[in-house]
């Protein structure tokens, strides 16, 4: 739903939910652990199935879809 609504506001392309894990940066580890744990501050944990894993460009984690996503 939010997915569907955010899309339909901005135009954007349709694609399955997703967690970008690792792509190309150019960050050092201690950045790019700070820029994750900045990322993470006020988001509350929440529990997912994960249904499949993709490489090219970047590494992703596929999940089916989930109220809070």
């Amino acid at each position: 739903m939010l997915m569907d609504n955010l899309r339909s506001e901005f135009g954007g392309p349709e694609f399955d939910p997703h967690i970008t894990v690792v792509r190309a940066v150019t960050l050092s580890p201690e950045d790019a652990l700070e820029r994750f744990r900045s990322a993470c501050e006020g988001v509350k944990p929440y529990s997912f199935h994960a249904r499949g894993v993709h490489t090219g460009t970047c590494l992703s984690l596929f999940f089916d879809a989930a109220p809070q996503v």
